[in-house]
């Protein structure tokens, strides 16, 4: 009690406050006014697919004209069409749900930051809990990739965020049944993606187990057994659902997709060294592997001692921090040896990260004795308000490829609307432009130049263009092999 009412006090009312209003003004800036495109407009395209045709569809959801959709589980879609079944398929309704994820997520590491056994640099007064679980927030909510994945209908912040949940519900509440059920539902999210969160829990648990003098080795395997069945629980009944609606079609199609064609082609088996995805941890990890460090040496020097700062540390680790470490470790392996490199697969290390991050930040401000929180807290505020109104009003001043599609498709002449689309594009981003096409113009047929090729040569079609630096050109033109873009009439 003594702890609720000291969190209520004048002055963390006030951080309280400044920290909701900065999260909210950071989050909505491009989660409600950027345009959906790439892995969001496919993944929007199956929430609508899902929507329409129902939970029971005897199809699986098709993400082009010649593809089904079985790149993952589905579990955000239909959390997602939750919302489109009652509200719609616009940009907003679509980035309700990351938006709901995100400002849980906030909510969920500032719950965690409470707890009385996770601090590792020994911050474990309320007041002290109160002010690294805000600033834990604000460690998340700043970092670019974080926001680019909550800005779009896309997988990573559920599928992190119910890991985060099964991983905390295992070391602050002993509840393994329930740590399993939700890092199966993360499975449902993100499919094998999720694998390193498995191997740095079991890791975990393991030297928890085999370090304690206290441990029983039979109450050990217990517990994993529990786990393992509140695991295996919703991929059984996802399994289950499958195999009764699909005929195993989802589980065949992932399985080929997943192992033949990613895991297991002929480039990932040939031992290439690639250090993309460490290089991308770096960009995307810089500031943070700066404070963490920093901290760390900050403590050894307070204790004058290598020897004692290191028994300190094995003492006082919170077990949230040391899992911390070994994700970092499994997830930068996992996608090192299938050769990926995508910012979006660092999505937990940011959400894992942010606690110890924050601590750290908190750590050196408190050692060096910086003043003026309150007048830093105001700034920040008036920054992210600044942000706020200047994305607000400058996004269509200033579009990207992205927000050109979508203002093209609400602009379009009516007799366009009948004709099959060809879109071209030769730069890294054709992928996505072809999608985000697809999606913008949903009642249209989209088409590749090589799609079209066979199809439409001979025939009248809309052309749209990339022409680069943010700009886009649609025509109505004949369709031949070497079709280059006419004026606009």
């Amino acid at each position: 009690m003594k702890q609720t009412a000291a969190i209520f006090t004048p002055t963390n009312l006030f951080y309280t406050l400044l920290a909701a209003g900065t999260f909210f003004m950071i989050l909505t800036a491009q989660v409600f006014w950027s345009a959906i495109h790439g892995d969001g407009a496919v993944y929007s395209w199956i929430v609508r697919e899902i929507s329409e045709a129902g939970f029971l569809a005897g199809q699986l959801p098709s993400w082009d004209r010649t593809r089904v959709f079985a790149e993952h589980p589905y579990l955000f879609f239909y959390f997602s069409s939750l919302f489109t079944s009652v509200l719609g398929y616009s940009d907003i309704v679509l980035k309700i749900p990351n938006f709901a994820i995100a400002a849980f997520s906030i909510l969920a590491v500032y719950v965690v930051s409470r707890k009385n056994n996770f601090s590792y640099l020994h911050f474990n007064t309320s007041q002290d809990r109160h002010a690294i679980g805000l600033l834990a927030g604000y460690v998340l909510v700043i970092n670019a990739t974080y926001i680019m994945q909550v800005a779009q209908p896309s997988l990573d912040p559920l599928a992190q965020l119910l890991a985060f949940l099964s991983v905390t519900v295992w070391i602050f509440y002993r509840q393994a049944f329930w740590s399993g059920i939700l890092l199966g539902l993360a499975f449902l999210t993100k499919g094998l993606e999720i694998l390193p969160h498995l191997a740095a829990l079991a890791l975990l648990v393991s030297l928890q187990n085999f370090s304690s003098k206290s441990s029983s080795t039979v109450d050990y395997f217990k517990q994993i057994a529990v786990f393992s069945l509140g695991l295996i629980l919703p991929i059984s009944i996802w399994v289950g659902y499958d195999l009764t609606i699909w005929n195993g079609q989802w589980i065949s199609t992932y399985w080929s997709r997943q192992f033949t064609q990613r895991f297991f082609n002929q480039e990932n088996l040939q031992f290439v060294w690639s250090f993309g995805i460490l290089t991308t941890f770096i960009e995307v990890y810089l500031f943070e592997i700066l404070f963490l460090s920093s901290a760390l040496v900050l403590s050894a020097y307070q204790l004058h001692s290598h020897k004692s700062f290191t028994e300190s540390l094995k003492r006082n680790i919170s077990p949230l921090t040391l899992y911390f470490v070994f994700y970092i470790f499994f997830n930068l392996l996992a996608f090192w040896l299938i050769k990926k490199d995508s910012s979006q697969h660092l999505t937990g290390v940011l959400l894992f990260g942010a606690l110890p991050v924050a601590e750290a930040i908190y750590k050196i401000w408190k050692s060096l004795n910086f003043k003026f929180a309150h007048q830093l807290a105001l700034f920040g505020f008036a920054l992210s308000l600044g942000y706020w109104m200047w994305f607000v009003s400058g996004v269509q001043k200033n579009p990207d490829i992205w927000t050109a599609i979508k203002t093209e498709s609400e602009r379009q002449q009516p007799d366009f609307k009948k004709l099959p689309i060809v879109v071209q594009n030769d730069t890294p981003e054709g992928y996505g432009f072809f999608y985000t096409v697809q999606w913008y113009f949903p009642e249209q047929t989209i088409y590749s130049p090589e799609m079209a090729v066979g199809d439409l040569s001979g025939k009248e079609v809309l052309l749209i263009t990339d022409q680069g630096d943010g700009h886009l050109q649609a025509s109505r033109t004949i369709y031949t092999q070497n079709s280059k873009l006419a004026e606009e009439p």
